[in-house]
């Protein structure tokens, strides 16, 4: 069966049938952005809200850059686009092993905590963590 691909904003390409990653919360799909010739990833919202039109102006190291956010038409939701990010995500580590060396563990929590800080700065609090 080939690929159903479908097209978002004009420019990421995408296919609905093999998404990354789903939860309540949003589904993840591996995107391609037409216009400037780069993988992507895009995660599918119901809706949109206010947090993500904030995390569009966040810039640091230790957050996921967002590119572009599209008001999907069909059904009210938001596309939020993003940089691909690492190969496999803090969830994806811990489902592979059952457990992580201290020394890795610091590291991750260090990490974390810069992020949060730049977060708070822009007095944004968040309230859930999940890896």
């Amino acid at each position: 069966m080939k690929a159903q691909q479908q097209v978002i904003g004009g420019r990421y390409q995408y296919n609905p049938l093999t998404p990354l990653r789903q939860n309540s919360l949003y589904s993840e799909y591996k995107a391609y952005d037409r216009v400037t010739k780069r993988d992507l990833v895009m995660h599918l919202l119901p809706h949109d809200n206010w947090l993500i039109q904030l995390m569009k102006d966040i810039k640091h190291p230790f957050i996921l850059l967002v590119i572009d956010i599209v008001v999907l038409e069909e059904g009210g939701g938001v596309a939020l686009v993003t940089e691909s990010g690492c190969a496999a995500s803090l969830a994806d580590v811990l489902d592979n092993n059952s457990f992580l060396m201290e020394e890795d563990a610091l590291v991750i929590c260090k990490f974390v905590l810069l992020a949060l800080k730049e977060l708070h700065q822009k007095l944004i609090v968040y309230g859930r963590l999940c890896p």
